[in-house]
């Protein structure tokens, strides 16, 4: 039930009310006429008494002064130049209350209630006429889980302010929390004779009910707000929680149905009604309901899509849910063949079911017609990649930086496609502009660095390549992928070969079954010259389904090891799968490296 509290908050504005009465009266009449003024004795010749009255004027002026000013900085949310002003007027006048309740509000307010504790119990001990001073002094010992003592602190101001009603909230929500349920409950009685029937009181009345097992009482709180507010049918809701909340599943469907009595198209009230039969197994009676409101125009859209959001989660695992999930949104995109938000569901729902190229159709729809929706484009673009489709993720890609330029994940995948179909100097471009923008998130940008270095490589641009790659270790020194490339093309250049063995051994502890980085450490191994231990690696990845590569640098090592026709039908073998580089060939023809 929606809770309104007249608790104090406390805070710069209140100060200001608290504490206007130190500030002192200033005329602002004028006379009409300027009127000649006698001429006045200097300091000098003034008698001590007019001295000190002339100093002690000077000195509360300028403590108005500074006061006036921390207030402004207080509600300006400046908060350390407050707490110096109000320090710099408490050395001018230590028993300034106002100042000591100005501290200890901002000390509160920012998470340090044992600090403003002292300066909230001098404001008191200063001025024992202010209201405000004790409930703040309360609030601070409550912080503090000191409840006792807040509570004799609001004791003592309900006697000296009898008719503050605010205050008598306070303590009776305080007596509630220190679970003197009977007392608070007199309280809030009493309070009712004195406001009338309000939902605050109902609402603080209920909780207790309902903390006390009690749930005549607690209901029968929120059927007397529906008695006295009848068109209030937000407190039908209140009662169908109400009931929910005691399990008396039954009568909080009856409260559903008195709430539809009253509005037949109530979209919350009818898919809440849906959600109770679906639970029951009666989906019949659920479609019922749910037919009604995804039929009405009464219903909202945006209703009618948080519901179908809320069932997502089931919708990857029954079958039903999926069924009427998609049947909803077929209803939805009839109704509204327009809408950008409706067609991106529909794509998002495909895509879950793996129908992507029927999803990407329905992306496109909507992005057609609202291209700012991000989340449209990334789902999108996460599409391509599923069907390693890289001419769409390039072009997707592009379309979404024409609406989003410095979009870090999409100049991401812009150099992605770009570095897959081996445009490395064009996937440079894209990668090094994420650098610039700059990323917070540390794992991207890893994969960026090792993207670039594996793009600088092929540009034959090693310097640059060497770089990246160092990049991506400073900011992760143990990713496995960045220490299996860079140490990869270590070896395929024939340089820091110990390095590249140091940099795939780790790689290869992280993912031991990874029969990329086996192959490295393998071929790494060949470079050094240790062809038995390289014959152990690439052996271990050939088992898993060689690649061409693979196959190339088995064969390689073979012949190294005198096995000249193992390692022609490896060679040959990484033709059939698709190799063909000149050095290959040459092996081939030839039959020597």
């Amino acid at each position: 039930m929606a809770s309104v509290s007249l608790n104090s908050t406390g805070g710069a504005y209140m100060l200001l009310a608290a504490c206007l009465l130190l500030m002192p009266a200033a005329s602002i009449a004028q006379k009409k006429k300027k009127e000649a003024k006698p001429p006045q004795p200097a300091a000098s010749q003034l008698p001590q008494q007019g001295k000190n009255e002339l100093s002690e004027a000077v000195r509360r002026y300028r403590i108005n002064e500074l006061f006036y000013e921390a207030t402004i900085k207080q509600a300006q949310q400046n908060n350390r130049e407050a707490v110096q002003l109000y320090q710099e007027v408490l050395r001018l006048e230590p028993s300034n209350a106002a100042s000591n309740y100005g501290i200890a509000t901002i000390l509160l307010e920012e998470g340090v209630p044992d600090k403003a504790l002292p300066f909230a119990e001098k404001a008191l001990a200063m001025d024992l006429g202010n209201m405000y001073y004790y409930q703040h002094l309360a609030h601070t010992f409550e912080s503090l889980r000191r409840n006792a003592e807040a509570l004799a602190v609001l004791e003592k101001a309900e006697k000296k302010f009898p008719d503050e009603l605010e205050l008598k909230f306070h303590l009776a929500d305080l007596h509630r929390k220190l679970k003197n349920n009977t007392r608070a409950l007199q309280m809030y009685d009493s309070l009712e004779v004195r406001t009338g029937l309000v939902e605050e009181l109902a609402q603080r009345r209920f909780d207790i009910y309902k903390d006390t097992n009690q749930p005549d009482k607690a209901i029968g709180e929120v059927r007397r707000l529906i008695r006295l507010y009848p068109d209030e049918t937000r407190y039908y809701r209140e009662l169908y929680q109400a009931y929910a909340f005691f399990n008396q599943y039954d009568n909080a469907a009856a409260a559903l149905e008195e709430w539809l009595a009253l509005n037949p198209y109530e979209g919350d009230a009818l898919f809440l009604l849906a959600d109770h039969h679906s639970r029951a197994g009666k989906n019949e009676k659920a479609d019922h309901y749910l037919k009604r409101a995804f039929g009405s125009s009464a219903v909202s859209l945006e209703s009618k899509m948080i519901y179908l959001d809320r069932l997502m989660p089931q919708y990857a695992v029954s079958d039903s849910v999926q069924r009427r999930v998609l049947m909803y949104a077929d209803l939805l995109i009839k109704q509204n063949p327009s809408s950008a938000q409706v067609l991106f569901l529909k794509g998002s729902l495909l895509a879950r079911k793996n129908q992507v190229d029927s999803a990407r159709v329905f992306y496109r729809r909507s992005l057609a017609i609202d291209a700012s929706n991000r989340r449209a484009w990334e789902e999108l673009l996460a599409v391509d990649f599923t069907v390693n489709n890289m001419d769409s993720l390039r072009r997707d890609s592009d379309d979404a930086l024409e609406v989003f330029p410095s979009h870090v994940f999409f100049n991401y995948v812009a150099g992605a496609a770009r570095y897959q179909q081996k445009a490395y100097k064009e996937a440079t471009v894209f990668l090094e502009k994420v650098t610039k923008v700059g990323t917070s998130d540390m794992s991207l940008l890893v994969q960026i660095y090792t993207l670039l270095g594996d793009s600088y490589h092929y540009l034959n641009d090693h310097t640059r390549s060497d770089q990246s790659y160092d990049k991506a270790l400073e900011i992760d020194p143990s990713n496995p992928t960045a220490l299996n490339n860079y140490a990869y093309f270590l070896s395929v250049r024939n340089v820091r070969l110990d390095d590249a063995a140091r940099m795939v051994a780790q790689a290869v502890n992280a993912e031991p079954n990874n029969a990329s980085f086996q192959d490295t450490y393998g071929w790494v191994l060949f470079r050094q010259g240790k062809y038995q231990d390289a014959l152990s690696w690439l052996e271990k990845a050939y088992k898993q389904g060689a690649s061409a590569e693979v196959s190339e640098h088995l064969g390689d090592v073979y012949y190294m090891l005198g096995n000249t026709e193992r390692a022609k039908q490896l060679w040959l073998e990484a033709q059939q799968k698709g190799e063909s580089n000149a050095k290959l060939l040459d092996k081939i023809k030839n039959g020597r490296l």
